[in-house]
């Protein structure tokens, strides 16, 4: 069986797919996915807040999404939110157990 390997858009750095955080593009609508089902176009971040920022800071989320227009104020709280909820949920259990 092989590791699906994915690159994180800001640190340019290549992780099993498992240990990042997928953002997706799911009919113009911009989300965090927890559990890798969505369909569309997505883009992996490594999953700590500061790369979350900086991948707002510098746009790279919607370039990278192709998307023809910059993210809204509140599609970028609606991420933040959601970003913070997976990595609560999925990283913080896993270095728990």
């Amino acid at each position: 069986m092989s590791i699906s390997l994915r690159t994180c858009i800001v640190t340019r750095m290549r992780h099993n797919k498992s240990d990042l955080v997928r953002i997706v593009l799911h009919y113009d609508r911009v989300q965090v996915e927890s559990k890798e089902t969505l369909p569309g176009r997505g883009v992996y971040l490594t999953p700590k807040l500061e790369i979350f920022e900086e991948a707002i800071k510098k746009n790279k989320i919607s370039v990278n999404l192709k998307m023809k227009r910059k993210l809204s104020k509140d599609e970028v709280e609606n991420l933040r939110k959601e970003f913070v909820q997976v990595l609560n949920s999925k990283f913080l259990r896993n270095e728990l157990h």
